[in-house]
């Protein structure tokens, strides 16, 4: 199946497993309020505008610089996919297959899983990340849950590139803890270890 429809409490969502467990449309049936700007063919979230459509998951997020950063001691080195800046950007895990473990028509779960055989690109750790849409009646959730299956401590940074279907009159607000600003190499400028950007987020229609 291409695509997993949900649909229960007014709202009604369609996930794509085999690109990410990617959400391209969050309808709220009554007004008829489209939250999400949804492609007109689904394998485009296989090619390079797959971050304009629905809700693709970003692991590594942003920017990092030639490629390249350490945690405890360990040097990690990613493929540069932004040549022109030298940046390795957004990874890649948007554009690969789920396998589905539960279904019905107000939820959706999802995980892939990268092992020795399997890597995520040249990361070298085995994890795995599950994905779930939920319905609720106050509107469509994202939960998601990631488990390190290595031997050592693992360096983790999830985003999510959401395009909203919004026109020039309309608004949304996310509350964030932090704010950071990015470089002239569009890369987050250098934080404190300490901070941490703490943010929920799910789709809801208010009339």
């Amino acid at each position: 199946m291409r695509k997993y429809i949900l649909s229960k409490y007014g709202y009604k969502a369609e996930v794509v497993p085999k690109y990410g467990m990617n959400c391209i449309k969050a309808l709220c049936e009554n007004p008829g309020v489209d939250m999400l700007k949804t492609p007109v063919d689904i394998d485009i979230l296989g090619n390079d505008d797959a971050f304009l459509f629905g809700i693709p998951i970003l692991f590594f997020p942003n920017r990092i610089s030639n490629g390249r950063f350490e945690f405890e001691g360990r040097e990690y080195k990613f493929p540069i996919n932004e040549v022109k800046l030298n940046n390795f950007c957004h990874g890649t895990l948007h554009r690969l297959p789920f396998e589905v473990v539960e279904y019905d028509n107000e939820h959706i779960k999802g995980f892939f899983a990268a092992t020795e055989n399997n890597p995520y690109l040249t990361f070298p750790h085995s994890f795995e990340i599950y994905v779930e849409y939920r319905i609720r009646e106050d509107g469509i959730y994202q939960i998601v849950l990631i488990k390190n299956t290595s031997d050592k401590n693992m360096p983790v940074a999830l985003g999510f590139h959401t395009t909203f279907n919004l026109s020039d009159k309309n608004t949304i607000k996310i509350p964030a803890a932090t704010v950071t600003g990015t470089d002239n190499e569009f890369w987050l400028k250098q934080r404190k270890q300490s901070e941490t950007i703490v943010f929920s987020l799910f789709l809801w229609y208010n009339t």
